[in-house]
This record gives C-alpha cells, structure tokens and sequence, in this order.
C-alpha cells in the first residue's frame, strides 16, 4: 500500500504564506488575500458546473476555470517570478466580457431549485449568479 500525501507540512505555521518564486509574505497581506479569492471564486465555478447538465456552458465554465487558476499563479508569484507565470492579458479579460454580456449567456441555463437575486435584484439560476460573479470578477482584471 502506498503512504499517502501528506495535507501538511509539518513545519509548524509561522503565520507567513510561500509564494511562487524565493520569498513569503504575511498571510494578512493583500497577495494571499488575492489568490485565495480567486480560487474561492475557481471553487464556486466549480460547484455551478455540478448543477447543470449544458454542455456548452459547462464548457465555457471549465475555460473560465482554467483562466482563474493561471491568475492566482500570477497573483502568488514574487516579483522577480512575475514575468515567468505571466499569461492573463487584455485577450482573456475581453473573452470573459464579451461571455457575460451575451443576452443568454451564463443565465441561459435555468435551475428553479436553486434561486438568488444578484445586485440589481434579478432573479438568477445558479449558473447566472455565477456568471453574475464572473463579470464582477472580470471587473478586477480590467
């Protein structure tokens, strides 16, 4: 039987965070506090994903998925490690812009068990509060 991997380091938490590339930061500083809120965003995308059987949408959410691991890449590296991990530009932000101002875009999926108002108070599926949440997201970027 192998041994699993190990969910801990083991080390003790000095109350710092590694970054990619030689350095730490403290984990109150505004780089962990950024990555970990796109991976909570990555996250939820992910159980929006559970809740729907469209494939054209699931599809789209796997690449918005994707997009948002390759930024918390580019959030969690140092400064001298930027330009290596560097790959979200203008092209990316404009895709998921252009995605959530599509009339039927990620609202285009109805899931009546599972309602929420986003700001304006519109009435969303799950699906469209995420899609709701992505054009906020998007709105980081620009």
């Amino acid at each position: 039987m192998s041994k699993a991997f190990p969910w801990y380091t083991a080390r003790g938490d000095d109350g710092t965070t590694g970054l990619l590339g030689a350095g730490r930061v403290p984990k109150h500083h505004p780089q962990p506090e950024a990555f970990g809120a796109v991976d909570e965003a990555g996250s939820m995308i992910g159980f929006a994903r559970a809740l729907i059987d469209d494939r054209e949408i699931n599809g789209l959410l796997v690449q918005v998925q994707r997009h948002c691991y390759v930024l918390m890449a580019e959030l969690a590296a140092t400064p001298d490690a930027q330009a290596k991990f560097r790959q979200i530009g203008s092209e990316q932000v404009a895709w998921l812009a252009n995605l959530t101002d599509q009339d039927d875009g990620f609202s285009a999926a109805p899931l009546p068990d599972h309602r929420t108002e986003d700001a304006q108070g519109t009435t969303l599926g799950a699906v469209g509060a995420m899609g709701s949440f992505a054009k906020n997201l998007s709105g980081i970027r620009a």
